[in-house]
């Protein structure tokens, strides 16, 4: 039984390791490669959120993203209306629905805790179907 128990193991991780390197990245640490690079040379991209209505805990969340970028890159980026990481909720923030298509509208509408992020030239998007979708997305 013990046997059998890591090898199920065994191949689970194994299972996993496989999805995750066969996973398309869009987002990367290498200039040049094919993707998004948000930080690099001394720089981190800003994060903008519309602060004035945006919920609270969406905007504590973008403030740790920012400090995860510090601990990370040792440069804090700026959180504010400009940036190349745009963070917001549906109905909320008119920034994050600009670059969103109505079919990805439609996607998150009346929908609970749900999130989309997209990869739109040098911007990442994430936008959220309420307050705990759009936290969410910060943190995946």
């Amino acid at each position: 039984m013990n046997t059998l128990k890591r090898l199920l193991t065994a191949a689970a991780v194994i299972l996993t390791g496989l999805s995750a390197a066969a996973a398309n990245r869009f987002i990367t640490f290498e200039s040049g490669s094919a993707g998004v690079q948000l930080a690099g040379s001394g720089s981190v991209a800003a994060i903008a959120i519309d602060s004035a209505n945006e919920w609270e805990g969406v905007k504590w969340a973008a403030e740790n993203l920012a400090l995860d970028f510090e601990r990370v890159t040792g440069v804090k980026p700026s959180v504010g209306t400009e940036g190349r990481i745009i963070v917001g909720t549906l109905g909320k923030s008119t920034a994050v629905e600009s670059y969103l298509s109505a079919e990805e509208k439609a996607q998150l509408s009346g929908k609970r805790e749900m999130y989309y992020i997209k990869v739109t030239g040098d911007n990442v998007i994430v936008a959220g179907s309420d307050k705990r979708g759009t936290t969410y997305g910060i943190y995946a």
